[in-house]
């Protein structure tokens, strides 16, 4: 198995990251992992999408911390300071909630709260369901998990259209109707007017935070940032695999029957459940979170208003403050 490891001078472009690395290894391949506060605290699980890492909870560890909670933030392999298995194949989503999951009981982690946001939603939301006792709550950012009738909007399609020369061993499923198609097509010529040509990383994040095409936003820290674990086209295998794993194209890679099962499952979550949307997010919107919160018993809601996708980067104190007026009201 050929592996990347980032040299650690890229790392240099997180320049406000002062925590301490940790790496356990999951079948051969070394896992890179934050830990920060008392080891006897309740557990904070961090859980990051694409295309980010630990780095993307920096800001609300500190004050996490400081309310009494132990942060556990791990980067999924092929991320951040983990290592970067060459071979695309290598990444499903299986994997990596099996990853995750050896993590956590490698850790012995107990008293979970499990934040979870982007793809953290189905890679970090199999815990709950397969080992319910080590989990207090949960916290769910601008996620989804798979299911019936969930509605992938054209920005997921054109979203994953941008990636399908990576792909293998090709076209998997496509949009059901001719109007599907032509929006797919239409948003993925937008998406790349917007985040330019290549194999886009950091620009992918820019424009995500800030909703807009900026001419230096490769040269910005944001994009340094996250581009720095990715030196080379074939150290982005990970990322590349997470969009061409969308369950409604890629079934199979994406874990769709488990994804199903986990949130027919927690449907029925008894214990705490603290939605905190963005709202202006056109994948998963305030109208996403009422529906799968609707029947929750433990399930609060709460919109911040103007925040985007990625809720760490943007509004990280507001986030942090209300999950934890949220926990002390339980």
């Amino acid at each position: 198995m050929n592996i990347f490891r980032t040299p650690e001078a890229r790392f240099e472009a997180w320049g406000d990251y002062p925590f301490q690395p940790n790496y356990i290894e999951y079948e051969g391949v070394r896992m890179h992992y934050l830990d920060e506060g008392d080891k006897d605290a309740p557990v904070m699980l961090l859980v990051h999408g694409m295309p980010t890492s630990s780095h993307l909870y920096r800001f609300m560890i500190p004050p996490l911390v400081a309310a009494g909670f132990r942060c556990i933030a791990p980067d999924h392999i092929g991320f951040g300071k983990s290592d970067k298995v060459l071979d695309d194949r290598w990444y499903s989503i299986d994997k990596h909630q099996l990853a995750l999951q050896h993590l956590i009981e490698t850790l012995d982690l107990q008293h979970i709260t499990v934040v979870v946001q982007d793809w953290g939603g189905p890679v970090g939301l199999r815990g709950p369901v397969d080992m319910p006792d080590r989990y207090d709550r949960l916290c769910i950012l601008n996620t989804w998990l798979h299911h019936e009738g969930f509605y992938y909007p054209p920005s997921m399609w054109g979203w994953c259209k941008m990636w399908h020369k990576y792909d293998y061993p090709g076209e998997r499923n496509r949009p059901a109707t001719l109007w599907g198609r032509i929006t797919e097509w239409l948003f993925e010529k937008f998406m790349r007017f917007m985040v330019g040509a290549g194999q886009p990383i950091g620009t992918v994040f820019y424009t995500a935070v800030h909703a807009r095409r900026g001419a230096s936003q490769k040269d910005s820290p944001m994009c340094r940032a996250v581009e720095a674990p990715f030196p080379t086209d074939e150290s982005k295998a990970g990322a590349r695999r997470f969009p061409l794993s969308l369950p409604m194209y890629n079934p199979d890679g994406g874990n769709a029957a488990v994804q199903e099962h986990c949130y027919n499952t927690l449907k029925k979550w008894t214990k705490p459940a603290h939605f905190i949307f963005g709202d202006n997010d056109p994948n998963f919107t305030p109208a996403t979170m009422a529906e799968w919160a609707d029947g929750m018993v433990g399930a609060t809601m709460q919109v911040i208003e103007g925040g985007g996708h990625f809720l760490q980067e943007t509004h990280a104190k507001k986030t942090v403050d209300l999950l934890l007026a949220r926990i002390r009201a339980e």
